[in-house]
């Protein structure tokens, strides 16, 4: 009877992450259809832009797993050791060195979509970006549907 419960909760699990994975998948998808209309991508750059994107994000998700890593190590650190400042130094030198590494990183996929886009795009994303903050085509604030006239804060 337990190893048919315990089944049964790995099985629920599994079934949980996979349409997680898939909604999530979905939802990039859809962001990247929003980009390729709002700036009119050719099939080209929209194949381009969207092996750009794959680099990028395998880049971005070991970072995240690193981040997850400094979050452990610091909850791990004792405040009584007599290391314990000296831990501390370590994981903010870490932390700023993963900083460094992002900015770089976003700077080179900046460079890269340059090459990509027309200086025409190029101008409407920024100004697209400028709008939103910086997230473009992102999720931004959840603000919810705000037309023109209605009150919604």
């Amino acid at each position: 009877m337990r190893k048919l419960l315990i089944g049964g909760v790995v099985a629920t699990l599994l079934t949980a992450s996979a349409i997680g994975f898939a909604a999530a998948n979905e939802k990039g998808e859809y962001r990247q259809e929003r980009f390729a209309q709002a700036l009119n991508l050719t099939e080209e750059q929209q194949a381009q832009m969207k092996q750009l994107w794959e680099q990028h994000r395998e880049e971005r998700q070991g970072m995240r797993g690193e981040r997850q890593g400094y979050m452990g190590a610091m909850r791990s650190l004792d405040p009584n050791s007599e290391t314990f400042q000296a831990d501390v130094d370590k994981l903010i030198a870490d932390a700023q060195a993963r900083v460094a590494e992002r900015i770089q990183d976003h700077a080179e996929m900046k460079q890269e979509m340059s090459k990509i886009l027309t200086p025409e795009q190029q101008a409407k994303m920024q100004e697209m970006m400028a709008q939103r903050g910086g997230m473009a085509f992102g999720p931004g604030k959840h603000k919810g549907n705000q037309g023109e006239g209605r009150n919604c804060h």
